[in-house]
């Protein structure tokens, strides 16, 4: 909770929206996962920070083996997991 409470603060403190990428454990399970914050602040009509509005989504991700085959992500391995790119392509793809 405190970095909640210190992002929403932060979002308050600058009047500005704020989004965040929080990689926490989340629900029953406490699965670690990425979720995107956006803190809105709200302003009254003499520009004062009155509060914070929070919008959290799960982040949608994306590795690039699923743009090229369309997979789930994939452990790192030191074999050529398919024939889509030459051994040095995939080994400049690794060390990115």
């Amino acid at each position: 909770m405190t970095v909640f409470q210190t992002q929403e603060k932060q979002a308050r403190d600058q009047q500005l929206p704020l989004s965040i990428l929080n990689v926490l454990p989340y629900g029953i399970e406490k699965k670690i996962q990425p979720y995107l914050f956006d803190f809105f602040p709200l302003l009254n009509a003499k520009g004062q920070c009155f509060g914070t509005f929070c919008y959290a989504r799960p982040f949608p991700f994306f590795s690039f083996l699923e743009c090229v085959d369309n997979k789930l992500p994939r452990l790192a391995t030191v074999q050529q997991p398919n024939k889509v790119f030459t051994a040095k392509e995939w080994e400049i793809i690794f060390f990115y």
